[in-house]
């Protein structure tokens, strides 16, 4: 019996506590992993020592059997800085010895855009859908606003479409800089941000100038 609890004990020393599995490091930032030793329910010794593999996703080696610096309670590992531009879920294999006992395990994490984890399947249809919108709305509400401005009758409630449909795209950014996290739907969205300011704000503020000069333009002629 003895024996066995023994054996369970090997399997179970050294086991690396995953707090980091499943965490999400911001792309462009020193990143530092911690892996918590433990030997026999306690931290592990002065001299215990923690060697580090960090794969990439496509299966390549970032880190390859580095050693960890041995903190007390638990080992760390820095990054290469050159090392933390991607979005994926990395691998990182850790084999660790204190004395005559060794162990290992696998932790995980993702590097993102946000520190966050990447989003679900519901997330990320519903803002497929929001993109579908905005830029279909966008569309329309800009050939909308070139023939009132056209005709020269821009009023006061397309100015509110035009700068109620801006502020929406500020709050849609906003939130997916929260949620989503992805470089090119971010990257994406200034785009239109930048576009809009013409489309949305320049162009239908010109456009109600216009408008409101002519109506009073006429009104004085009569």
């Amino acid at each position: 019996m003895k024996k066995n609890n023994l054996v369970i004990c090997l399997v179970i020393i050294f086991l690396l506590i995953p707090l980091i599995n499943g965490l999400a490091f911001e792309k462009d930032t020193d990143i530092i992993l911690r892996v918590p030793c433990i030997n026999d329910g306690a931290p592990c010794s002065g001299s215990a020592t923690c060697n580090i593999t960090v794969v990439y996703p496509n299966g390549s080696i970032m880190v390859n059997n580095q050693l960890m610096t041995n903190n007390g309670a638990y080992h760390s590992y820095s990054l290469p800085d050159n090392s933390t531009t991607s979005w994926e879920l990395f691998r990182a294999p850790v084999y660790c010895i204190d004395g005559s006992e060794n162990g290992d395990n696998t932790i995980t994490f993702y590097i993102t855009e946000n520190g966050k984890e990447p989003p679900e399947g519901i997330t990320v249809i519903f803002f497929g859908i929001i993109f579908i919108i905005i830029i279909a709305g966008m569309l329309g509400l800009l050939l909308y606003t070139i023939f009132h401005f056209i005709n020269v009758d821009l009023d006061a409630w397309d100015l509110i479409y035009n700068f109620s449909a801006y502020f929406s795209l500020f709050v849609v950014y906003i939130l997916a800089l929260e949620y989503l996290g992805n470089a090119f739907i971010n990257s994406f969205l200034l785009f239109l941000i930048e576009v809009g300011a013409v489309t949305t704000i320049l162009i239908p503020l010109i456009g109600f100038v216009v408008s409101f000069i002519k109506i009073h333009t006429v009104k004085e002629d009569r």
